[in-house]
């Protein structure tokens, strides 16, 4: 049996980004730290200090708020109606209850949100490799196991280019795997590299082993073959959804039909040899 991967990738923490346009009260220097303080009320923080600055001529103020669970911060811009506020908290601490705080308190014509997870994108970058080389190349397509289909596999993974005889879904992926180490029952796959961005890996490798069923309309050669490949891979929710893939699989075709032909012509020879 195989069991999922751990999952190392997990976040430290959640980065809200805001920036208020057109927004009011962007001097008054009361009500921003009002406004800080109730927001730290909302994520039911605990703070430990505060530190605030107000610019002279109505310049706008920053204001700081240190949280037992990180920060909120504002920087104020009042002459261009403009603030930049910044809401950073650990662990499972949800920010977004702030935002109908601070959409209150300065009353903006256009809001613009961004939201970041700290502290995974190296761990969900380790995570990808390690499941696409252990799970993915290692036990699928490695060993055909079926065991590892459903556990790297998302339930709505889709092939981008299916064959025919094989549905484009998780439980058509398995089937051809598993068909394919019958065609190739020694096949040993290396992967030569991977690049992950975002929620995309691509994996290239190199594959050999011998030919020990019919494929591609040739018979069984047990003729040793090798041809390389590259590998698309999204992932959602830890595992694979969507598959693209390219492979020199004519490379392969032209090695198998060469020694499909050796064969022939040494049988021809030998039965030529009986005959004569």
């Amino acid at each position: 049996m195989v069991e999922p991967l751990d999952d190392e990738s997990a976040e430290v923490g959640k980065h809200l980004i805001i920036d208020l346009h057109d927004a009011q009260r962007l001097d008054e220097m009361d009500h921003v730290r009002a406004a800080l303080r109730q927001s730290a009320e909302a994520l039911e923080a605990t703070v430990l200090g505060e530190h605030e600055h107000e610019f002279p001529e109505g310049g706008g103020c920053s204001a700081y708020l240190l949280l037992e669970e990180s920060h909120i911060s504002i920087h104020t811009w009042a002459e261009q109606g403009y603030a930049a506020v910044d809401i950073f908290v650990y662990g499972e601490v949800d920010p977004s209850p702030v935002l109908p705080v601070i959409q209150k308190a300065f009353e903006p014509g256009r809001v613009e949100m961004k939201e970041h997870s700290r502290g995974g994108l190296l761990e969900s970058d380790r995570y990808m490799r390690r499941l696409y080389k252990e799970l993915f190349i290692g036990e699928i397509w490695g060993k055909g196991n079926q065991d590892a289909v459903n556990v790297a596999l998302h339930p709505e993974f889709r092939d981008s280019r299916p064959i025919e005889s094989f549905p484009g879904n998780r439980e058509g992926h398995g089937r051809m795997a598993a068909d394919w180490r019958e065609i190739f029952p020694d096949m040993q796959f290396t992967v030569q590299s991977m690049i992950v961005e975002g929620n995309v890996l691509v994996g290239r490798y190199s594959a050999v082993g011998t030919q020990q069923r019919g494929y591609e309309g040739f018979p069984a050669t047990d003729a040793m073959v090798k041809f390389t490949g590259t590998d698309w891979c999204t992932f959602a929710e830890g595992q694979i959804i969507k598959w693209d893939h390219e492979e020199d699989n004519l490379g392969l075709i032209e090695q198998i039909a060469e020694a499909a032909n050796e064969a022939e012509a040494e049988y021809a020879n030998e039965a030529e040899a009986e005959a004569g």
